[in-house]
């Protein structure tokens, strides 16, 4: 098991945490090409890991926005939310 951290603050503006939590996934939003090292990040995430979606504020101490399990390594596409995987968030 292996715990991972995802931001969900798109393009500088949009919170995706909502949207990550409604459709049940964990994912990247920058294309592979713009951020390979998230994409093999993301390929390493297995069946049971645990993910939590993070935020970290200027000037504020890290926020911890929610807290899920893995259920599948299947990579998807999600659309506007970019590749992912499910997630059971708790």
């Amino acid at each position: 098991m292996a715990i991972f951290g995802v931001g969900a603050f798109y393009d500088g503006t949009t919170d995706v945490t909502d949207a990550f939590l409604a459709g049940g996934v964990a994912c990247v939003g920058w294309a592979e090409q713009d951020a390979p090292a998230l994409h093999k990040l993301l390929a390493r995430i297995r069946v049971g890991d645990i993910v939590y979606i993070k935020a970290h504020p200027p000037g504020r101490d890290l926020i911890v926005k929610a807290v899920g399990i893995v259920t599948g390594d299947s990579i998807a596409n999600h659309g506007n939310l970019g590749q992912g995987v499910p997630v059971r968030w708790i």
